[in-house]
């Protein structure tokens, strides 16, 4: 008799156990649903500008690709400071054509970010903004003005590099980007960063095939 209760109450306790489980499983997919469908957080600056401030979302659906959107009341200006940092499984990135500033450290870390677009309003590419990802190729558009330190700085698949007619100032912006094959430079460009160590890795990596620029007859330019 005391063995049957046992056994009864043995199964009463499976049961159990097996619809809590249940339960907490449907609340934890609820939620990430609901992170899914918002998967950004906006927020307005210190110029009233609506900005992308952080992106809690790992990106999981068979392209690893992430579009962000303008809500249908704000149009978002910029991505602000380590908003993608350590993303490590988004692979594309589609971002607004209102985009005018990506800050520091943006998208820092981004080890699988193989492809985004770089807005036709974008103006400012903040320091170390896209350090240590994975983006072969880089075409600015004719709207940059200010590339800041190190942004593209730790990229090892780097190849080709075009820099926007415009931008006045070389920083050292490709620190580490070993495998650059093609930097194109702009006749706007007036200044260089006094950065030897910069100046040594274009020149050791241009050596066999230099192409002068007028504005700049001592710099020696990839084409």
């Amino acid at each position: 008799m005391r063995k049957g209760i046992n056994q009864i109450i043995a199964v009463i306790m499976a049961v159990v156990l097996m619809f809590g489980t249940v339960a907490c499983g449907n609340d934890k997919n609820k939620e990430i649903a609901i992170e899914e469908q918002n998967p950004i957080e906006l927020e307005t600056d210190e110029n009233g500008e609506t900005v992308l401030t952080l992106c809690k979302i790992s990106v999981s659906n068979s392209k690893n690709e992430l579009v962000i959107e303008n809500p249908e009341d704000k149009e978002i200006k910029g991505i602000a400071e380590g908003a993608f940092a350590g993303n490590s499984t988004v692979e594309k990135i589609i971002l607004p054509d209102t985009i005018e500033h990506i800050d520091k450290l943006a998208f820092r870390g981004c080890s699988s970010l193989e492809e985004i677009n770089f807005p036709s309003s974008l103006t400012i590419v903040g320091s170390a903004s896209f350090m240590g990802t994975a983006v072969e190729e880089v075409v600015l558009p004719d709207t940059v003005v200010t590339i800041e330190p190190m942004a593209f700085a730790n990229n090892t698949r780097l190849k080709k590099l075009s820099i926007n007619e415009g931008v006045t100032r070389l920083e050292n912006i490709v620190e580490g980007a070993n495998n650059l094959k093609r930097l194109y430079l702009p006749a706007t460009i007036t200044e260089i960063a006094e950065d030897f160590k910069f100046l040594y890795y274009l020149s050791k990596k241009i050596k066999k095939r230099i192409k002068r620029s007028a504005s700049l007859p001592f710099m020696p330019v990839l084409s």
